[in-house]
């Protein structure tokens, strides 16, 4: 068990100021920070959110294959993270439960469905939220 996790994650260390990734980067790892701080930053430059210890983040990298960045990871306090594969954890899948599979495979499918809410247009937003709150009625 602790040469399959080594397999699927690293251990890295970052000084404050790193740009981890950047926006527009394929996505291919996911990150649990373990010590310090990083900011996710938008398209317009601004810090979309900051991530402390504990957290995680870049996990658009668990949607697919073709899964680009959305953000630009930037070290604000040295840091320590558990860099995580997607493609060796994939292949371990495989190996597991079907249950663990396919409980992955959902939650795979759930945030590729929350981040093409998020590209989607505020009126669409709200329209189709108009319809679901009539639908309930």
């Amino acid at each position: 068990m602790v040469e399959e996790t080594s397999r699927i994650t690293s251990e890295e260390t970052f000084e404050n100021g790193v740009v981890i990734y950047r926006r527009g980067d394929k996505a291919e790892h996911t990150y649990l920070l373990k010590e310090g701080k990083v900011d996710l930053i938008g398209e317009d430059g601004t810090v979309s959110r900051t991530v402390a210890a504990g957290q995680v983040f870049g996990e658009t990298a668990l949607v697919s294959m073709d899964a680009m960045r959305i953000h630009t990871a930037r070290v604000t306090k040295d840091s320590k993270c558990l860099k995580i594969a997607r493609q060796p954890l994939e292949a371990q899948l495989q190996n597991e439960d079907p249950f663990i599979a396919a409980l992955f495979r959902i939650l795979q499918g759930n945030m590729c469905n929350v981040m093409q809410m998020k590209k989607m247009p505020k009126e669409k937003m709200n329209a189709l939220a108009k319809d679901l709150a009539e639908t309930a009625e």
